[in-house]
């Protein structure tokens, strides 16, 4: 990928975050199809891809992000540090 669909697809995701959403799912969940999309199916080429965000099944509010699997992330994150462990415990770093 180009570093402008690289920061096509990056703009997104960041469209989801500015509107309160997380995604939450594998970034290879973003589906590359021909375009414009404008044009007729025929006439649309992979010259000029068009990107679309796809298993969304997975994507949550930042509120419901915090109450559940943030909540759980913090219990962790305060139980390891009063281990002196470091890291994320999501990575089982």
């Amino acid at each position: 990928m180009t570093y402008f669909e690289r920061t096509t697809c990056l703009s997104l995701l960041a469209r989801l975050h500015i509107h309160g959403y997380l995604y939450n799912s594998h970034p290879s969940k973003i589906l590359v199809q021909p375009g414009p999309l404008e044009k007729k199916p025929d006439r649309r080429g992979i010259e000029e891809p068009r990107f679309r965000v796809v298993g969304m099944e997975n994507a949550m509010t930042f509120e419901t992000f915090k109450r559940t699997e943030g909540a759980t992330r913090s219990r962790e994150y305060e139980g390891r540090a009063k281990m002196g462990v470091q890291g994320d415990p999501a990575e089982g770093v």
